[in-house]
């Protein structure tokens, strides 16, 4: 299998932004300015951030922010997700209103249950949550490695 190319999402969503400012200075006749990038975070960035999550999952584009742990992961045989998460997961979705934040943190939820169930997840000291742990760094203590990334942030 070819290794999918390592993007950024910050970058493409400054361009996406982009493109979205020049098409509504095309359709006005004048440049919105930094209202069309406002614009285009409160109206698009949510349901784009949810359709690369699953380009990243799928294995199609490797989102550098995403991180390699959840990469291609629902190809990954060694994790079993149940049908419901799987198809939730790879879909894009129903219902393009619907706020994609509250699913997402579902969909993070369900995920972590399917690692935590293949062994494949730490699960944090202080609140009991599986996680991905990331690539050990040398710096970091053996302690606040079994922390999840919530809970090591209020340290």
């Amino acid at each position: 299998m070819a290794t999918a190319e390592s993007r950024s999402l910050y970058w493409m969503a400054v361009r996406e932004a982009a493109a979205f400012r020049a098409e509504r200075a095309r359709i006005e006749g004048k440049d919105p300015g930094r209202d069309a990038v406002r614009q285009w975070n409160r109206e698009h960035w949510w349901n784009w951030c949810g359709e690369r999550l699953r380009e990243h999952l799928r294995g199609e584009t490797h989102w550098e922010e995403f991180g390699p742990d959840f990469f291609n992961i629902l190809n990954r045989t060694e994790i079993a997700l149940d049908e419901a998460t799987r198809r939730t997961l790879s879909a894009p979705p129903a219902d393009e209103a619907a706020s994609i934040h509250n699913r997402m943190d579902d969909l993070l939820r369900r995920l972590e249950e399917a690692l935590a169930k293949a062994g494949v997840g730490s699960t944090c000291r202080d609140c009991g949550r599986t996680f991905l742990r990331p690539k050990a760094r040398p710096e970091e203590a053996a302690a606040a490695a079994s922390l999840c990334p919530d809970c090591r942030a209020k340290t």
